[in-house]
C-alpha cells in the first residue's frame, strides 16, 4: 500500500486525474492501492492545513499513534511551498523541506522500511496549474489580472475553473514531468 499526504481536495483531484492519465499510458498499473491523508480541519485539536501535516504533534497524535502507516511501503508528500511571509516556520521551499525532513525522521524512527518522497508546488497548486495553460489562455488571464489588479492565484484559478469546468490540464506539459515521475516511483513495485 502507498500513501499520499496532501493539503486538500483540489490536490487529491489533480493526483487522481494524473494517476488515471498515467494508467492510460501504461506507466502505472493499479491506482486502487493508494490511500490519501488529507489535512482535515480539527477545531478541537487546532490542526490546520500544511502547518498540521508538518507538525510533529500532528504526526505523533494522528498518524503514528493510530498506526496509520501500518502496511504502507511508500509515502509521497504533496505540498505547497507557500509564501515565506505568510508562514515563517514552514513557508517557502527551503523551510518546507526542513520541516519535511523532521517528519521523515519521525516516520522512519517508527517505520524504517517506509520509503518517503515529496513534491513541492512552487508557491501553490493553483499557480502551478495556471502555469501549464496554453500561452494564449495564460496571456488572457495575465491581461485580465493586470486590468483588475488581482494577483491572487486562488482567485484566478477559481475563475478559470468557472469558465472552463471540463477543461482538462495538459499532462504532457513539462511542468508535470517531475510530479509524474514521483507518482511512477510511488507505484513501482506495488
Amino acid at each position: 500500500m502507498v500513501k499520499i499526504f496532501c493539503e486538500g481536495s483540489d490536490d487529491k483531484k489533480l493526483i487522481m486525474k494524473l494517476l488515471e492519465h498515467l494508467k492510460s499510458e501504461s506507466k502505472i498499473i493499479d491506482v486502487n492501492n493508494v490511500h490519501f491523508q488529507q489535512i482535515i480541519l480539527s477545531p478541537t485539536k487546532n490542526f490546520h492545513g500544511k502547518d498540521s501535516i508538518l507538525s510533529e504533534d500532528y504526526f505523533n497524535e494522528i498518524i503514528l499513534k493510530r498506526e496509520k502507516l501500518l502496511k504502507v511501503k511508500k509515502v509521497l508528500f504533496l505540498l505547497d511551498c507557500d509564501n515565506i511571509n505568510k508562514n515563517q516556520k514552514c513557508g517557502g521551499c527551503e523551510n518546507t523541506k526542513k520541516c519535511l525532513d523532521k517528519i521523515k525522521n519521525l516516520i522512519q524512527q517508527k517505520y524504517p522500511e517506509i520509503k518517503i518522497e515529496y513534491f513541492l508546488f512552487n508557491d501553490n497548486l493553483e499557480k502551478y496549474l495556471l502555469n501549464t495553460l496554453a500561452d494564449d489562455i495564460k496571456n488572457c488571464f495575465n491581461d485580465f489580472t493586470n486590468c483588475i489588479q488581482i494577483e491572487n492565484n486562488k482567485v484566478i484559478y477559481s475563475i478559470y475553473k468557472g469558465l472552463y469546468p471540463n477543461q482538462p490540464f495538459d499532462f504532457s506539459h513539462q511542468n508535470f514531468d517531475e510530479l509524474k515521475n514521483k507518482l511512477i516511483w510511488l507505484f513501482k513495485g506495488e
